[in-house]
């Protein structure tokens, strides 16, 4: 008992130490960074509720009417979010989610005091769940971002607007597979994600010095996104477990289109956005029946984009999850 107890506090002090390093950083490119949009980071941490759970007779179906709240909390130095899931299962294969984000900091990588604050791109899941052998579960889920968050967000500083928008302005699709499975010391669940972006359009009316006014219309697609990640999670006594993970995540580009409708010649250019991130994230979670605290690291192991000109220099994050599931009350 005693040598569990300092493995335990030997690997909180380690999270200690890795969040006051990561909040020590101060040169995150968020124009690179997925994560600076909070819809695929949350996707790819697994909650709680997405590691099996075995009846006596090995199944993991979920009761009908099952229901609760899950919430994801990531900070940096530059941007501070957090999310709230709640669920509700309509049968034992089908269940509903939504995604609630509230930005809580989001700050530009050159200059911290512009920051901005509110709501982000509002998520709504559709999951099926289909048991694959005894202790083992497949889930497909397929998910629509909307544009509810602020792209057009603004934020004055020394007499000049930037840009730090809120939200991408579009309606994106996502697509989930995963498979999970559990044994009764370790859990695994391993999942692979596609998001396929929208384009977003924006019309400006010109009135040149010279010569009639004109429409200029610029149509901007960001990059689609395809990541891949395992997490594991042995068990060290009745309540405590120890989780270890690994994402990697590749990012198409992105590209702006522009039209006229004088006699200019229309334009494309690529939005250089195209990259790969791998990063581990070890951490720890403690089980209170209906309560379940997650608490752990994302920790940048190799950060690469196809613009040689982009910094690859990524915070390391802190992250808090607390999944809350009245069904697991007293089991």
């Amino acid at each position: 008992m005693r040598s569990t107890t300092r493995w335990w506090l030997l690997v909180g002090a380690l999270l200690i130490s890795l969040t006051s390093v990561a909040f020590a950083q101060y040169d995150e490119d968020h124009s690179h960074n997925p994560y600076a949009d909070p819809t695929v980071g949350p996707l790819i941490l697994p909650t709680s509720g997405d590691f099996v759970e075995s009846g006596i007779d090995g199944s993991t179906e979920k009761a009908a009417g099952d229901k609760g709240l899950a919430t994801f909390i990531e900070m940096t130095s530059r941007q501070k979010t957090g999310l709230l899931t709640p669920f509700y299962r309509f049968s034992p294969s089908l269940a509903l989610k939504a995604r609630i984000p509230m930005i809580f900091q989001k700050s530009l990588g050159f200059n911290e005091d512009i920051s901005t604050s509110g709501l982000g791109d509002v998520s709504l899941d559709g999951e099926y769940t289909r048991q694959a052998g005894a202790g083992a579960a497949w889930r497909f889920q397929a998910t629509v971002k909307l544009p509810t968050g602020d792209d057009e967000n603004t934020v004055e500083f020394e007499n000049f607007d930037y840009d730090v928008p809120l939200g991408t302005g579009t309606m994106d699709i996502l697509a989930r597979g995963q498979y999970a499975k559990s044994t009764p010391d370790y859990d695994w669940v391993a999942s692979v994600l596609f998001r396929k972006n929208d384009s977003s359009e924006v019309a400006t009316l010109v009135t040149p010095y010279v010569g009639s006014t004109y429409t200029q219309t610029t149509t901007t697609t960001n990059g689609n996104q395809f990541a891949m990640s395992g997490f594991a999670r042995r068990r060290a006594n009745e309540k405590w477990w120890l989780h270890l993970g690994v994402s990697v995540v590749k990012f198409f580009d992105g590209s702006t289109e522009t039209t006229y409708t004088n006699d200019y010649e229309d334009s494309e250019n690529d939005l250089a956005q195209a990259g790969t991130l791998i990063d581990l994230y070890p951490g720890i979670s403690y089980a209170l029946s209906s309560w379940s605290p997650f608490l752990g690291v994302r920790i940048p192991v190799q950060t690469s984009y196809d613009d040689e000109f982009a910094s690859t220099s990524r915070d390391m994050a802190f992250i808090f999850q607390f999944s809350y599931n009245p069904g697991k009350m007293g089991s």
